[in-house]
């Protein structure tokens, strides 16, 4: 069985433009195979895919707080 590496990260906002391809960068270099991230501020809730990755996120109604879980298809 592989190693599963999990981390958390309080990026503050990731409510500009190119935010998430950091992120995701962040978590190749570092092999990180789950990571929770508080404060992404976008709005409602929600399920993507994104290159190698799944993105859950859950926010309110207004462009602050939220939480999201970034999931690589791997795992």
């Amino acid at each position: 069985m592989k190693p599963v590496k999990i981390a958390t990260w309080n990026v503050r906002t990731l409510y500009q433009c190119g935010k998430l391809e950091n992120v995701k960068k962040e978590m190749k270099r570092l092999v990180i195979n789950i990571l929770g991230i508080c404060e992404v501020r976008w709005t409602g809730a929600g399920k993507i895919s994104s290159d190698k990755y799944t993105v859950t996120y859950s926010g309110g109604q207004k462009y602050e707080d939220g939480v999201r879980l970034i999931l690589d298809k791997e795992q």
